[in-house]
């Protein structure tokens, strides 16, 4: 049950989250601090830190973070591919039909 309530969680913070990794964060939190009560907020604020000083998208590296904090390797790699697979979807979509990119964190 965790495993696929962390899928449906990341699957719609990627699918409503357009802009920047920062745009992101307040549903990320919303719906891991304060719906699901996964983490506490002083959790999330660190993993916020540790996600913005590691290599790559901070919305993918958080992903990669709470998905392990919650369900160890196996949910760090559900909620990082369910994120990371549909906004590339979702990009592609953008550029083909607006010819432009509609997140620039992907």
């Amino acid at each position: 049950m965790t495993y696929l309530k962390l899928f449906l969680v990341f699957f719609k913070v990627g699918l409503f989250s357009f802009g920047g990794g920062y745009a992101i964060l307040p549903l990320m939190q919303h719906e891991v601090v304060d719906v699901n009560k996964w983490i506490s907020f002083h959790e999330f604020m660190e993993i916020v830190a540790v996600s913005q000083i590691t290599p790559g998208p901070i919305s993918i590296n958080l992903a990669t973070h709470v998905g392990y904090r919650i369900a160890q390797t196996i949910g760090s790699t559900i909620a990082t591919c369910c994120k990371k697979n549909f906004c590339s979807f979702k990009n592609y979509c953008c550029r083909t039909y607006f010819s432009s990119s509609c997140c620039s964190f992907c």
